[in-house]
């Protein structure tokens, strides 16, 4: 049980980072296009 809990939280984790990667890619995108707006 305690292992299980263990590989959930990990899993969690990586989701969490991948969630927060792909908002900062998302942020950039708007970023850039922004920009390119304005130029």
């Amino acid at each position: 049980m305690l292992r299980y809990d263990k590989y959930f939280i990990f899993n969690l984790n990586i989701h969490i980072r991948n969630l927060n990667i792909h908002i900062f890619k998302l942020k950039i995108y708007k970023c850039n296009l922004q920009i390119k707006n304005y130029s």
